[in-house]
């Protein structure tokens, strides 16, 4: 009896000997990415309609945006495993792989929750960032989808444009001016931007000249 209680107190978290040979900074640094995911995620969300990627961008970053999601995945699977209880909080076998099972569906279900976030960080924050510090005036065409795109919480008066992800639209276009576009008309928006995209200041319409 005694050889096995020590055993338990040898080894407090029922976990996968990879996740617990992991060094204390990799965990913290996996938590606090953790933390602050989501909290990047609403903020591309409440910046909506600031910023419009470029199709070279969609097209560069496509990879990289996925792999960022399937990475948040990862690190949070070794924050939730890492936090279950000491194994002797359970009675038996069933009982852990029980708790665990319960986590690791509810990481799965977080993780298809935030999947669109975390893509749009990539696709639209990053991007913006580098705007902020870097970035020039430039002028990037798009292709109107819909005009009359309607109204949301962010987005007033907003025109949505042909290929863009979630939560890049035009928004706050005067009605003067919606009421000049058609679907499928290429406008110029200009602002400051790189390649990868635009903030949009000032659009116009594509005259082919």
């Amino acid at each position: 009896m005694e050889s096995n209680e020590a055993s338990a107190e040898q080894q407090p978290y029922y976990a996968p000997p990879w996740i617990a040979r992991l060094p204390w900074p990799v965990r913290a640094a996996c938590f606090v990415v953790l933390m602050l995911t989501p909290l990047l995620a609403v903020l591309v969300l409440f910046n909506r309609g600031k910023w419009l990627p470029t199709q070279a961008w969609l097209e560069a970053s496509g990879t990289v945006a996925m792999l960022a999601s399937l990475a948040w995945a990862a690190m949070m699977l070794v924050v939730v495993v890492m936090a279950t209880p000491p194994v002797q909080h359970w009675k038996d076998q069933s009982a852990r792989d029980a708790a665990i099972t319960k986590k690791v569906l509810w990481m799965v279900l977080l993780g298809l929750m935030f999947h669109p976030g975390i893509m749009n960080i990539v696709r639209l924050g990053v991007p913006a960032i580098h705007a902020a510090f870097h970035g020039e005036q430039v002028a990037h065409k798009f292709v109107v989808n819909d005009p009359d795109y309607g109204h949301t919480k962010f987005c007033k008066d907003a025109v949505s444009l042909q290929d863009m992800p979630s939560f890049a639209e035009l928004c706050r276009v005067p009605d003067g001016y919606r009421e000049k576009l058609r679907p499928g008309m290429t406008i110029i928006v200009e602002g400051k931007g790189s390649w990868m995209g635009v903030a949009p200041e000032q659009l116009r319409i594509d005259d082919g000249g």
